[in-house]
């Protein structure tokens, strides 16, 4: 059985460019966005550093030139250097709006308001995340923050909850917290699972974390409450 297609080559340019375009949703990804501690502990006056961990590189733009040309306009580089490592190159880092999740790892208790851990990160192309930003993963203490700010807007503060804002967000993650023996080599994200309807730490997160599903938007978007699946680096 025929496990190339060899007579893509030939195909008029119009179909090239359909196939590369769905293709793009078998190769999805997570960009992690994972904050460090302060060197000065746990203050939360203090505005955290970040180091961004891609699941994997953008696999279909490194196939031609073509499938380049046409893809390329499917990703955007919102990161801004101010906050972000510049070891891992952030120049490079992009991220699809249409398929690619963003997580936001962290457990940085911080006093500031959340737009502001945004505002860090996209500087002035937060609005275009805003906009076009369809799926995103965060932790359980992040989401718990979105929550408490929730319940100052119903008391009468003046900002508007975050997560409305988020106009075009179709799935929502909230990743559970583990506790996880130290490793002695850097370990890294490779994809998430569903945690199972009904198991403890589903019923937990679901009872604490409601609220912040329940009031935005009606559940406009779909939401999922998974656990990470981390490797070792270096396999």
């Amino acid at each position: 059985m025929e496990t190339t297609f060899t007579v893509f080559p030939q195909l008029p340019l119009e179909l090239r460019s359909k196939v590369w375009r769905f293709a793009l949703l078998l190769f999805p990804r997570v960009i992690e966005l994972k904050s460090m501690k302060p060197a000065n502990g746990l203050d939360k006056n203090t505005r955290p550093w970040w180091i961004a961990y891609p699941t994997s590189k953008p696999t279909l733009l490194s196939i031609n030139r073509e499938s380049r040309r046409i893809l390329l306009p499917y990703y955007s580089a919102p990161f801004q250097a101010r906050r972000i490592s510049p070891r891992i190159g952030i120049e490079g880092l992009i991220i699809s709006y249409y398929v690619d999740t963003l997580f936001i790892n962290t457990e940085f208790q911080s006093s500031r308001h959340s737009d502001v851990l945004f505002r860090d990160l996209f500087g002035s192309y937060f609005s275009e995340v805003q906009d076009n930003l369809k799926r995103i993963a965060c932790t359980e203490t992040f989401w718990v923050k979105l929550v408490e700010e929730g319940y100052q807007k119903k008391i009468g503060a003046k900002r508007a909850g975050l997560m409305e804002e988020f106009t075009n967000l179709e799935e929502a993650i909230v990743v559970v917290t583990r506790t996880s023996p130290e490793h002695s080599v850097p370990w890294k994200l490779r994809q998430f699972v569903e945690l199972h309807e009904g198991c403890e730490e589903w019923r937990r997160v679901e009872k604490e974390l409601h609220p912040i599903f329940n009031s935005l938007r009606k559940e406009r978007y779909n939401k999922r409450l998974c656990a990470k699946i981390e490797t070792p680096s270096g396999t």
